[in-house]
């Protein structure tokens, strides 16, 4: 943002990017509704903008600005891939505001889909004209606002101007998801007891959780002041490289465990080799992007764990999907001890076993709840 700022005016970054944070959290508190029809306003200017410097750039293109592009080898050209990593950000927010999609086991993931192909076509081509539109030694400065660059070289001045202030409503843009998105997590954790409960408060008139949005940008108020943007651009990739890392791994979990709740309207394709083949590339990325961002991930996990450790363990409602894995022998008394006792009281072919003790004063009850939990089996 203050890279293509700095070509319209002279001010001083982080106090501008501080009062449009301020501005941010206010459309933020006032609702999703207006946030969906200034995003829609946005995006579609975008991408026209775009497809029309795309398309007029392609006829410019010199085939010998790309002799250099794998100079780095294979390390360099995964390094380069774990660092724009963060670009692809965007479909994660699709899923952080899931709660207020309409239809969500069908519009998640088409959403996720088709935002994910879309942003990956554009993102090629746009990156395709600009790397053979300006040379390797220019974009190496290095150069913090290339679609400027590319525009200025391509279409002249005027088209330049245009183009960075396009990209300072982009990053506004940006912003106002990120912050959206990122504030729902403290919004769910604290209704699941991990955090303290006034994070899910929802304001009455304006059906927004205002506490969790002020936590969240305050965490990004601390991030302009304090953070410089090379490495946090490495740390929030290395840290999507490990959220998705994890949702391959929890939804092995949640179809090994066999949760009864757990029935997706939408099932990956590939199981389990996908699953594996996100895990194995997201380590790969991980270690290409550095020591100091591995190290980060290590610092919040570690933190993550101290939280849940320390408050949401003896807080939280619910026992975790890991926990109920295998047979319950804890619903099932003292009488069963160990898990081969359990096996041989157990018949295999159940799908599920409601014990009795012969005290239950309405046993019916428990065999129609078994039969439901069962669905059909």
């Amino acid at each position: 943002f203050g890279a293509y700022l700095s070509v319209l005016i002279d001010l001083p970054l982080k106090p501008v990017a501080l009062a449009l944070l301020f501005v941010i959290t206010l459309i933020n508190i006032m609702g999703v509704s207006i946030i969906g029809r200034l995003q829609k306003l946005i995006v579609f200017t975008v991408l026209v903008a775009l497809l029309i410097l795309g398309v007029k750039g392609v006829w410019t293109v010199e085939p010998q600005l790309f002799e250099a592009g794998f100079s780095k080898g294979l390390p360099g050209f995964i390094s380069a891939a774990a660092f724009v990593y963060i670009s692809y950000a965007g479909v994660t927010k699709v899923a952080a505001i899931a709660e207020e999609v309409k239809n969500p086991g069908r519009n998640l993931p088409l959403g996720i889909m088709l935002s994910w192909l879309l942003v990956w076509c554009l993102y090629v081509f746009v990156v395709f004209v600009l790397v053979g539109n300006v040379s390797a030694e220019e974009l190496k400065k290095p150069d913090l606002h290339p679609i400027y660059t590319l525009a200025r070289a391509v279409m002249g001045p005027t088209a330049g101007l245009i183009a960075a202030i396009l990209a300072i409503v982009t990053m506004v843009s940006m912003a106002i998801a990120g912050l959206l998105a990122a504030s729902r997590y403290p919004f769910a954790m604290s209704r699941d007891n991990l955090i303290p409960l006034w994070f899910k408060e929802i304001n009455e008139t304006l059906k927004t959780p205002v506490y969790s949005i002020l936590l969240t940008s305050l965490m990004m108020a601390i991030a302009i002041l304090y953070l410089p943007v090379e490495q946090l651009a490495k740390l929030a990739s290395a840290f999507m490289i490990l959220a998705f890392m994890l949702v391959c791994g929890t939804v092995a979990i949640l179809r090994e465990t066999a949760s009864e709740w757990y029935q997706p309207q939408f099932r990956s394709p590939f199981y389990p080799w996908l699953q594996l083949i996100g895990i194995v590339v997201g380590s790969v990325l991980l270690v290409a992007i550095g020591p100091l961002s591995v190290l980060a991930v290590l610092a919040v996990v570690g933190i993550g764990a101290v939280a849940y450790f320390g408050y949401g363990r003896h807080n939280v409602a619910r026992r975790g999907v890991i926990e109920k894995m295998g047979a319950r022998r804890d619903l099932l008394g003292a009488k069963v001890a160990t898990a081969s006792e359990l096996d041989q009281s157990l018949p295999s072919s159940a799908s599920v076993v409601v014990p009795f003790f012969g005290r239950e004063r309405s046993p019916e009850t428990l065999v129609e709840m078994g039969a439901a939990l069962a669905q059909g089996r």
